[in-house]
């Protein structure tokens, strides 16, 4: 599927979700420009799958040794687990 749509200049977030396989949630969250000041943190793309951010997900040289996620909920709150890679599903 493509998406297109157009909208007044100060309207520059697109927001996307759908369910993919073995009911998983992706969602994706563009901004059509870079913030005028800066903003540490900040992604002009941002892909989430079950409400966990790309970002965070193990690199390929991590995958040895299990992971740490860090995860923020909608409320703001933030929580950390450390995942062993032998629980990952395939």
């Amino acid at each position: 599927n493509v998406h297109y749509s157009q909208g007044r200049r100060g309207e520059g977030k697109f927001h996307h979700s759908w369910v993919g396989l073995n009911n998983h949630v992706f969602t994706v969250i563009a901004h059509a420009s870079p913030p005028l000041k800066h903003n540490p943190g900040f992604r002009q793309f941002e892909l989430l799958i079950d409400g966990l951010s790309l970002t965070s997900f193990p690199r390929i040289f991590e995958l040895a040794k299990g992971v740490t996620i860090n995860h923020r909920s909608k409320t703001g709150a933030t929580s950390t687990r450390r995942v062993p890679v032998s629980t990952w599903a395939a």
